[in-house]
């Protein structure tokens, strides 16, 4: 009864997109894209960047999540690195009373994705993914910096073959 983690239990039973609302000039397109226990992922459309991916958290106690200052510090720094770090793909963290979002940029293809449609990746392709991706964690281990969830749904991949890890 009284034992469950405030975290572990459901998020409470508003709807999504009233949050997304709350969001200035975020438009909601789409039914969710996936969720997990943390963060419902919806496509959106931001006025001045088109479409974008926004990852929602619904603040489930206020008295625990009144203060996501460390999140932001960190989504922050990571976004002065935008020009030194080519294959990585910046967000950007937003904070509302209700919610914190991270925004970043839609992209087609993920890796997945891509390893299952035609045209299919001919071998150099392969290659070209597999250093793409081997630089972009390069960029973030020399700033001190570790990515922690890499994974196929993670690497995205535009119609060029180039490769922005998410």
């Amino acid at each position: 009864m009284g034992s469950q983690i405030a975290y572990l239990q459901p998020a409470p039973a508003h709807d999504l997109h009233t949050f997304l609302l709350e969001f200035p000039g975020l438009t909601p397109q789409t039914d969710q894209l996936a969720s997990n226990k943390f963060f419902k992922t919806h496509t959106c459309l931001l006025d001045r960047e088109g479409k974008v991916v926004t990852k929602l958290y619904v603040k489930r106690d206020p008295s625990l999540d009144s203060n996501l200052s460390a999140y932001r510090m960190t989504f922050d720094s990571l976004f002065l690195y935008h020009k030194v770090l080519p294959n990585v793909c910046m967000g950007r963290f937003f904070e509302t009373s209700k919610a914190a979002f991270v925004v970043r940029q839609y992209f087609l293809n993920s890796l997945v994705q891509k390893y299952h449609r035609h045209p299919f990746l001919t071998e150099v392709d392969k290659r070209w993914v597999g250093f793409q991706l081997l630089e972009a964690v390069r960029q973030l281990h020399e700033r001190g910096l570790c990515h922690g969830d890499i994974k196929p749904e993670n690497i995205m991949l535009t119609s060029w073959n180039w490769l922005f890890l998410t």
